[in-house]
């Protein structure tokens, strides 16, 4: 409402005026449009929020940083095996500059390399035979790596594949059976180590095969947050949220008898695609000329299988020369019977007297595939 003056003239020539109440409403504005101010206000401190945000999560990091890289995680140059057992997969493959005429040699491979049924981690075979090699090659030094991931499926080995290259080896060893190509496909969270970190750092995911990504739907923001930031790393080394305990405990092993129905499947075509995948990826990450690959079938305790599922393995060694057919860099053996049931625990987990035997087998063979000959008779090969 408003006061508007108007003019009255009346018929006796008196002009008087007098104000007058009009009922005309003020022009509003339409309540569809923004209110501008408010949402200026609001923009504002959106984005000082998302500030505050992004300056704790740096905050984090460097404080994470700093705490991480005070860490002193174990590698595989310096120890035995890897102390972390399942975990630090990340940590404990992290490659070393290597010295001059020096030979590396890499160890893919399951329990059966891990031997936990000791503490000491020197009776391994892959110990043993570092220290033969070092033996017969006094004048080149030779190291020796074993990544054993006890539960390990060959998805895991691909992986450690594609990170062996970095430590420019010159000779990789694959030692498995068909236990460890699995015909069911998974994706890479689970796998039972924390090998699948490795599958979204840059430096190793490049060289996966695409076929294996997709396959493994390595493709997780989050598990690429974990592996790529530090917040990520300390999270996972203090075991947040809990997994697999970064220690290996050591207990007095109740062996058990292994359920023979499980070992049903003869070499399949999932097996065919793994190994191819192994390959690739190890040559993916060392070049044009990758090292010789030597693929043994490891010993088993032919005792603990039904006939069936015994005369089944037996597929691997077919299974695996179909695959490295005509490639020459590529050796194959066959390990299975090695040794009588005795100098088993279990049915896949032999003794250290058993592993030193197997490290005197494997030298001339490995000697062969770095091209060098052996010195060992045959009777100390089988003392």
């Amino acid at each position: 409402m408003r006061n508007v003056a108007i003019i009255v003239q009346t018929i006796n020539g008196v002009v008087r005026m007098e104000h007058l109440r009009e009922n005309i409403k003020p022009i509003e504005q339409p309540s569809s449009l923004p209110n501008i101010g408010r949402l200026g206000i609001q923009s504002k401190s959106f984005v000082a929020i998302i500030g505050t945000i992004i300056v704790v999560l740096l905050a984090g990091e460097g404080i994470a940083a700093l705490i991480y890289k005070q860490i002193d995680f174990a590698d595989s140059y310096t120890t035995y095996r890897n102390p972390y057992y399942r975990r630090g997969w990340v940590e404990y493959t992290r490659p070393l500059p290597k010295p001059p005429n020096t030979r590396r040699i890499i160890i893919l491979s399951n329990s059966q390399g891990f031997l936990e049924e000791v503490l000491d981690g020197s009776l391994t075979y892959a110990a043993q035979l570092e220290q033969l090699l070092n033996e017969q090659l006094p004048d080149t030094p030779t190291e020796v790596l074993n990544w054993s991931i006890s539960g390990a499926r060959s998805p895991e080995l691909v992986l450690l594949a594609a990170r062996a290259g970095a430590h420019d080896p010159d000779l990789v060893l694959l030692v498995n059976y068909l236990g460890n190509f699995s015909e069911r496909t998974r994706e890479i969270s689970f796998y039972i180590s924390d090998a699948n970190r490795l599958g979204y750092m840059p430096e190793v995911r490049q060289y996966l095969p695409e076929a294996f990504i997709e396959l493994h739907q390595i493709n997780d923001p989050l598990a690429w947050l974990q592996a790529n930031t530090y917040l990520g790393r300390l999270t996972n080394y203090l075991e947040l949220p809990r997994y697999k305990s970064w220690s290996w405990d050591y207990t007095d092993r109740v062996l058990r008898q292994l359920d023979n129905s499980r070992h049903s499947n003869r070499w399949n075509d999932r097996a065919d695609e793994q190994l191819r995948f192994i390959y690739q990826a190890l040559s993916n990450s060392t070049g044009a000329a990758p090292p010789p690959l030597m693929i043994v079938h490891m010993p088993l305790n032919e005792a603990s299988f039904r006939p069936n599922a015994w005369e089944k393995l037996q597929t691997f060694i077919p299974g695996v020369e179909a695959v490295f057919e005509g490639v020459d860099h590529v050796s194959i053996y066959d390990a299975h019977d090695l040794f009588t049931p005795e100098r088993f625990w279990g049915w896949a987990h032999i003794r250290p007297d058993a592993h030193r035997e197997f490290a005197e087998w494997l030298l001339p063979r490995v000697l062969d595939s770095l091209g060098e000959s052996s010195s060992m008779t045959t009777s100390s090969l089988a003392s």
